[in-house]
């Protein structure tokens, strides 16, 4: 595929939104807290960006995104539910993520 080189790109992924959004609110306020204190080097996402990542997809160009993502939602109503259970929270490069 041949590039036009004022195509701009996008970095995707195949996620599910945090069902858990209210329950961390208090570990991220103590986050928060120890960040404020400079005890710690942290960038605390907002509660409303947090998600269940799936699949990194990569790098896609802005004009084929909304295509991607109507594909993704057709065939995701398809899907039986999803039900997991947290196994612990663990650190990965500079990453706080919660296992399952």
């Amino acid at each position: 595929m041949i590039k036009n080189p004022t195509t701009t790109t996008l970095r995707c992924f195949i996620a599910i939104a945090s069902p858990l959004t209210e329950a961390a609110r208090p570990l991220i306020s103590e986050l928060e807290r120890l960040v404020s204190s400079e005890k710690f080097r942290l960038r605390i996402a907002p509660p409303e960006n947090l998600h269940i990542t799936l699949k990194f997809v990569g790098s896609v160009d802005t004009d084929q995104a909304g295509l991607l993502d109507s594909i993704l939602r057709n065939q995701s109503i398809k899907q039986a539910p999803l039900y997991l259970n947290c196994r612990g929270i663990e650190f990965f490069s500079n990453s706080l993520y919660m296992a399952f």
